[in-house]
């Protein structure tokens, strides 16, 4: 005889363990979805004339200059006499430094040559789009 949740289950062996296969659930694999940015901390932006303030729809370039293993924080940094804040973002694991942000790709470009002048040979520009990455390549055309 066998027991199953302290009840008699009746039959060969072979129905039991045709009944043991059918109450194991298989995981649903759930389909994979674009990820999304987290930011990590970000004080309040005082913005510069070619600065703007993205809204929720508009895509906004940003250099993005570093990337590490902890979190920063977002802080001031001055290139080429301005100071901007930066924007930390957790992106595929790792803790993500920009600066800028920019209605247009070549006003990015012009903080990320910048930005290349004063030691951050890796700097390159980046689209977000409200608070998800964007890497349409037609955005970064010039």
């Amino acid at each position: 005889m066998a027991f199953r949740n302290n009840e008699r289950l009746n039959g060969s062996i072979q129905s039991l363990a045709k009944v043991q296969e059918q109450t194991v659930q298989k995981p649903v694999a759930k389909p994979a979805q674009p990820q999304k940015l987290t930011e990590v901390k970000q004080d309040p932006a005082t913005l510069s004339a070619e600065q703007t303030t993205p809204s929720t729809d508009a895509i906004v370039y940003r250099v993005q200059f570093t990337a590490n293993t902890k979190p920063k924080g977002s802080y001031e940094i001055t290139i080429g006499g301005k100071k901007y804040n930066t924007f930390e973002y957790l992106y595929n694991g790792a803790y993500r430094l920009c600066a800028g942000e920019f209605s247009s790709f070549g006003l990015a470009v012009s903080l990320q040559k910048q930005l290349k002048q004063e030691g951050y040979s890796d700097a390159f520009v980046i689209a977000t789009k409200g608070k998800e990455r964007v890497i349409d390549p037609a955005l970064f055309r010039k």
